[in-house]
């Protein structure tokens, strides 16, 4: 079964300006683990986060993106829709 982030990466990969995919994992206040994607086009930047439970306790599967003109900026976004969504941090 491919993962959110595979299916973005198909669909994606022939976009029109597409610059560069990166990949990898982060750890999110040192205990969360997330997977990341960021993809950089000619004039923008979308980050997207993973956070799944792989069907663990205590079962979350979340994804988030943010789309940016900065990679700074779609990162940002896309963690603090994460903190909302998932941590219920508000800001």
């Amino acid at each position: 079964m491919e993962s959110p982030l595979e299916k973005i990466i198909f669909q994606k990969q022939d976009a029109p300006g597409l610059i560069k995919m990166e990949s990898g994992l982060m750890f999110y206040k040192e205990k969360e683990a997330m997977l990341w994607l960021c993809i950089e086009y000619e004039n923008r930047f979308e980050t997207f986060l993973l956070l799944d439970d792989q069907d663990q306790p205590p079962y979350r599967n979340h994804l988030t993106s943010g789309v940016g003109r900065t990679l700074e900026q779609a990162r940002e976004i896309a963690i603090n829709k994460m903190e909302k969504e998932v941590f219920n941090k508000v800001h």
